[in-house]
């Protein structure tokens, strides 16, 4: 099981996961995923917010969703533990790096961010690719 340096665990799974898995829910993901989230976050080099309701925050439903989620699409990749909602003080910045540097961390698909204001909706896959799908919700 892969413990990623920069993220918590109740940071990246729903409260839900979390009161039943504790630190144990790391092992929920694939750890290719965790690792490529924890290197997409040393290399941009600033930090990043998925869930932070751990921290008495407002986010709740950014990372691993329970399957019967009602929040997202029926199938979305954020049931499958590969898809993240990433906030960061400087957005912009943010978003140059995904566009820029995203596939080298095997960020697949993101979703058209004049849809995601205050988030960036990211999918991780398992092989590099050289162009990033940009999707309409």
């Amino acid at each position: 099981m892969y413990v990623p340096k920069y993220f918590e665990a109740h940071e990246l799974v729903a409260p839900e996961y979390y009161v039943i898995h504790k630190e144990m829910s790391f092992e929920l993901f694939n750890d290719h995923i965790l690792r490529s989230l924890d290197n997409f976050r040393l290399h941009f080099g600033k930090s990043l917010t998925i869930n932070d309701y751990g921290f008495k925050g407002d986010y709740f439903r950014s990372g691993l969703r329970i399957p019967d989620s009602k929040v997202g699409a029926r199938l979305s990749r954020h049931k499958f533990g590969v898809a993240f909602d990433l906030k960061a003080d400087d957005m912009k910045s943010l978003r140059k790096f995904i566009l820029n540097e995203g596939s080298k961390f095997f960020i697949t698909r993101v979703e058209d961010f004049k849809y995601t204001k205050s988030w960036c909706h990211v999918e991780f896959g398992y092989e590099i690719v050289t162009d990033i799908y940009v999707f309409k919700p």
